[in-house]
């Protein structure tokens, strides 16, 4: 949840060293995982994301989102605002505060006729500031990714832009609703 929530690269490593594979283990099962679905462009060099020389092209991103966020306990902690652990072994509680900024905004917003599956933020001086998130309106579920832009605010705007695009510009056959 860490991971999802508040981008936590330190939850990330964490992920790897319980898993009882060694970083390069880890990191080759992360990459046989991609090519499973079928992410064509995505390489990974590090579990946390933070090598410069992990890439994906906003496609693998879009895929990877939609396969992430329809695993329940993923979705569920995309979608969180805050998140509240438990540090073991002392017991005591840590709440957590999501990256994201969609919270009050139209695209949260049921009454709007919206909502929102999952979302995940990223950032990296090389790579600037990312975000995908799986957006719904009238049972059409749409994942927006957006990379390389100049600033948190910005990436926010370009996905609320292109979602209202789509959802203006896009007519689904009645066959693909979803209820």
């Amino acid at each position: 949840a860490a991971m999802l929530v508040s981008s936590s690269n330190e939850a990330a490593v964490a992920l790897q060293r319980v898993s009882g594979l060694d970083e390069t283990a880890f990191v080759g099962e992360m990459n046989a995982l991609a090519r499973e679905l079928g992410l064509t462009q995505a390489r990974f060099r590090d579990p946390a994301g933070l090598d410069s020389g992990n890439v994906a092209s906003a496609t693998d991103v879009s895929r990877l989102a939609i396969a992430a966020f329809a695993q329940p306990e993923i979705g569920a902690a995309a979608r969180s605002e805050t998140y509240e652990l438990r540090l073991l072994p002392s017991g005591r509680t840590r709440t957590i505060r999501s990256t994201a900024r969609h919270f009050g905004t139209f695209l949260a917003d049921p009454g709007q006729g919206y909502g929102i599956a999952g979302v995940k933020t990223g950032y990296l001086d090389e790579a600037g500031y990312n975000l995908t998130a799986e957006v719904a309106k009238g049972g059409h579920p749409v994942v927006v990714t957006v990379l390389g832009s100049a600033s948190s605010e910005l990436r926010w705007q370009e996905l609320k832009g292109l979602a209202v695009w789509t959802y203006q510009n896009f007519e689904w056959p009645r066959s693909v609703t979803r209820r």
